[in-house]
C-alpha cells in the first residue's frame, strides 16, 4: 500500500535518485549538485509557503515510489490577485505494479487551494491524465520553434563534442550560405526605431509589471523573488551564461524584454520573451539580432499567440513534440489563456530550473 503525503526536506537524496534514474541516465546515483538544485527549487524559493506543497507517495515500509513536484507562482487578473501551481517532474518508480500511482499524484495536485494550474509541454501518458482530470490543451503553446542562423553550425552544435573539430570548416560553409543566398534570410534584420539594452537581474526584476503589463492574466513576482529565480538560472552552465534585456523605443519606453542563455557557435535557449502587441516583431528581430551577434548559430524557445505569424515570417520552423495544459474551474481564466492574452511559459514553467533544464548536474 501507499499513501500520498507532503514532501519532506529529508525526501530529497531519495526523490533525487528517482528523478535521476526517471530523466537522466538510469543506473548512476543523482550527484549531490541534483539534489542541492532539487531543494532550492522546491523549499529555499521565496514564494515557498507550505500550502502548496510537492507530493510523494509513500510506502509502508518508510520508502518512496513515486513524486510531483509543486511550484506556488502568484498571478494576477486584470488586477485580481491568483495563485497558481506549476507541476515540476511527475514520476513513479514501477508503474507498472502501480498503474494508478501518477493519476493519484495528479488528481492530489489538482485537489489543492490553487486558482490555476500550469504545465511544461508533457508527454502523451500525462497528457491523459490531465485529460481524464478537466485539463485543457494551450495547441499554440505546446510548439516549439527554431530559427536557424548558421545550419552547418547548428549541425555542429547538435552533433556534440566529437564533432567540434569541424567547426572551422561548418563557418567556412556557413560564410559561404550568407554570401551565396538570401532565400533564407539567415541574418535576422536589426528592428529600426528600438534598441536592446542588456541589463542585470535587479533591473530586470524591477521592469517585470511594464514588461507584462499588456498581459491580462500574469504571473505578478515581487522583486525579490524574481531575483532570487534569475539567480537561480543563471548557474544553468550546459546553456551558457544567461543575458537579460529590455528593448526600448526611441521615447525609453519599454515596448519589450528578453531573457535567454546562449554561447558562441551554440544554441540561444529563449527563456523568456515578451512584447507589447504592436511591437511583437520589432522585439522578435531584436532578440534573434542579439542572439546572432553574440555568436549563437540559432535561437529556440517556446511559441506563443503574439509570436506565432512574427516567427513564421521570419522563417523559424517550428515542431511539436509535448503538450502544454492548463487547469481552472473559473471560464475567465480559460479564456484569457485561449485568447493568447496570458504568460504561462518562460520563467513560468519549469526550464529556468536547474535540475530540469541543466544537463551538466
Amino acid at each position: 500500500m501507499t499513501e500520498i503525503r507532503d514532501l519532506a526536506r529529508q525526501d530529497i537524496p531519495v526523490v533525487a535518485d528517482l528523478f535521476q534514474a526517471t530523466f537522466r541516465k538510469a543506473g548512476r546515483p543523482a550527484s549531490p549538485a541534483l539534489a542541492t538544485a532539487m531543494q532550492a527549487v522546491l523549499f529555499d524559493h521565496p514564494d515557498h509557503d507550505g500550502r502548496l506543497t510537492s507530493k510523494v507517495l509513500a510506502t509502508d515500509d518508510g520508502g518512496i515510489s513515486g513524486f510531483m513536484g509543486v511550484l506556488p507562482v502568484p498571478f494576477e487578473l486584470e488586477g485580481r490577485r491568483l495563485s497558481a501551481a506549476v507541476p515540476t517532474g511527475l514520476l513513479v518508480k514501477d508503474p507498472k505494479s502501480d498503474p494508478l500511482a501518477g493519476a493519484r499524484l495528479v488528481r492530489s495536485f489538482f485537489s489543492g487551494p490553487q486558482d490555476i494550474s500550469i504545465s511544461e509541454p508533457i508527454n502523451t501518458a500525462a497528457q491523459a491524465l490531465w485529460d481524464k482530470l478537466g485539463g485543457v490543451t494551450q495547441s499554440v503553446e505546446s510548439m516549439e520553434w527554431l530559427r536557424i542562423f548558421d545550419p552547418a553550425g547548428l549541425a555542429i552544435a547538435l552533433a556534440g563534442r566529437k564533432a567540434r573539430i569541424a567547426a572551422p570548416l561548418a563557418r567556412l560553409a556557413d560564410r559561404a550560405a550568407h554570401k551565396v543566398t538570401q532565400r533564407f534570410a539567415l541574418t535576422p534584420e536589426k528592428p529600426r526605431g528600438l534598441e536592446a539594452v542588456v541589463v542585470d537581474a535587479e533591473t530586470f526584476a524591477a521592469a517585470w509589471p511594464d514588461l507584462t503589463q499588456p498581459y491580462a492574466l500574469r504571473p505578478m513576482w515581487e522583486p525579490s523573488s524574481l531575483r532570487w529565480m534569475l539567480g537561480h538560472t543563471a548557474h544553468i552552465g550546459s546553456r551558457g551564461p544567461l543575458t537579460l534585456a529590455l528593448v526600448r523605443d526611441r521615447q525609453g519606453t519599454i515596448t519589450g524584454g528578453f531573457a535567454y542563455h546562449g554561447k558562441p557557435s551554440g544554441l540561444a535557449f529563449v527563456l523568456q520573451l515578451l512584447a507589447r502587441p504592436d511591437a511583437a516583431g520589432p522585439v522578435l528581430d531584436a532578440l534573434l539580432a542579439h542572439a546572432k551577434a553574440a555568436g549563437c548559430v540559432a535561437a529556440k524557445g517556446r511559441t506563443q499567440s503574439r509570436f506565432l505569424e512574427p516567427l513564421l515570417r521570419r522563417g523559424a520552423l517550428l515542431f511539436r513534440r509535448h503538450t502544454a495544459m492548463i487547469h481552472a474551474r473559473d471560464p475567465a481564466l480559460l479564456d484569457a489563456v485561449g485568447a493568447g492574452r496570458a504568460i504561462t511559459s518562460g520563467l513560468v514553467g519549469e526550464a529556468w530550473m536547474r535540475h530540469a533544464s541543466d544537463d551538466d548536474l
